[in-house]
């Protein structure tokens, strides 16, 4: 009997390391890479920055606190926060659409996306659905 529950332990163990290979390898195909950076403060756009153009930005939360946004090799990250925990900064580098980085003491809110035709609002008004 111990053989048989060995057994099902070692089957039971490669089922989970296969699901998590094919969830891994499927979440790198399904979401491409974006090509702007777009800055949310308090929910407010104040800013949208192009993936391709590296560069670093300070941006100042709500409260006057700060976070230095540093863009390179087509990828964004926090090097830099004055809030207490630091979470935004150990959150890393983000460059699939959607990804995002979130500083919730300076309500700042970095969020990669695929297009941007130069108006702040457009993306936040879009229907999602229509129900009937």
């Amino acid at each position: 009997m111990n053989i048989k529950k060995h057994r099902y332990e070692i089957i039971f163990w490669i089922l989970i390391i296969s699901v998590g290979a094919v969830l891994f390898i499927v979440s790198k195909f399904m979401f491409k890479n974006g090509r702007y950076v777009q800055v949310k403060v308090d929910g407010e756009v104040v800013a949208v920055y192009h993936l391709d153009d590296d560069n670093t930005y300070t941006i100042t939360g709500s409260d006057g606190g700060t976070n230095t946004l540093v863009i390179e090799d087509n990828q964004a990250y926090i090097s830099e926060a004055s809030c207490p925990d630091g979470l935004c900064i150990k959150q890393g580098k983000v460059n699939r659409s959607s990804e995002s980085i979130i500083c919730l003491p300076n309500k700042v809110v970095i969020e990669v996306i695929d297009d941007y035709d130069g108006d702040n609002d457009s993306q936040e008004d879009d229907v999602d659905a229509v129900a009937k």
